[in-house]
């Protein structure tokens, strides 16, 4: 998974940060032996261990990500994690 990320070290990225069906632009700013670190456009630091990945998708001409109403983003890789669900209680 390093060897994967590595090439996008301080590169702006997609991931699923908050929500799982949402991608956001973060800065991908640390590629460890266990886990990777980006940076929101808030300014947070987001740690996720290799083991919450479910997808990464990578294109040489970007990945257009955006939906109906929304402004479209071009990411040269995005990453899906894994979210635990939100329970209410009743």
């Amino acid at each position: 998974m390093k060897i994967l990320l590595q090439p996008f070290l301080n590169t702006q990225i997609g991931i699923n940060l908050e929500r799982p069906l949402h991608i956001d632009a973060a800065t991908l700013i640390a590629v460890q032996n266990e886990y990777f670190s980006v940076t929101d456009e808030r300014g947070y630091t987001h740690h996720f261990p290799y083991g919450s990945v479910i997808q990464i998708i990578e294109h040489e001409g970007g990945i257009e990500v955006g939906g109906l109403f929304q402004h479209k983003q071009l990411f040269p890789l995005v990453i899906k994690i894994s979210h635990l669900p939100d329970f209410t209680p009743v």
